[in-house]
């Protein structure tokens, strides 16, 4: 139904310009003639309507961000949703390269955070405990850092609540 208004709509600008530039011919005809100039102008107008503000908007977040440094750039999503980057950034330079590692407690997975981590934690791969060479602990309580985790070494601390505990026979 709304097609029909928009066709009937520009046939009407049509007709409008036709009279305005005073096309000659019969009036069908003329109506015609002006159809594509009408329907130019309208699509011209909704364009800019539409494309300018979301065109202005990046044009604006460019020029806010331009100076902020890439490693800034590069956390602020993290930062923005309150995640504490200092600790992803020391569990992965803690890492050895190719180690595996899985995230605890288990309900930190789904989340935001569960995927920021994975990215922050790049290019270690993420595995299920069982699997883990290393089992990261973000926000952990006191119970999960103390609960035994067979074959796993006790949690070096970065915080309370916060490090990594690595497989006995993976370092």
């Amino acid at each position: 139904m709304v097609v029909w208004f928009q066709i009937a709509g520009v046939v009407l600008a049509g007709l409008l310009l036709a009279g305005i530039l005073r096309v000659r011919g019969p009036g069908i005809t003329r109506g015609l003639q002006a159809i594509p100039p009408a329907a130019s102008v309208l699509a011209l107008a909704l364009f800019w309507v539409n494309v300018w503000p979301a065109a202005k908007s990046y044009i604006d977040l460019w020029r806010a961000s331009r100076h902020t440094p890439a490693s800034a750039a590069s956390i602020s999503p993290g930062v923005v949703n309150g995640l504490n980057e200092g600790f992803l950034e020391w569990a992965r330079a803690h890492l050895r390269a190719g180690e595996t590692f899985a995230l605890a407690p288990e309900q930190s997975t789904g989340t935001l955070l569960y995927q920021w981590a994975t990215y922050r934690l790049a290019p270690h791969q993420l595995a299920v405990p069982a699997a883990a060479d290393a089992i990261v602990f973000y926000g952990a309580g006191a119970k999960d850092l103390r609960r035994a985790r067979p074959g796993f070494s006790a949690p070096l601390l970065y915080a309370p609540g916060f490090g990594i505990a690595w497989r006995r026979h993976a370092r």
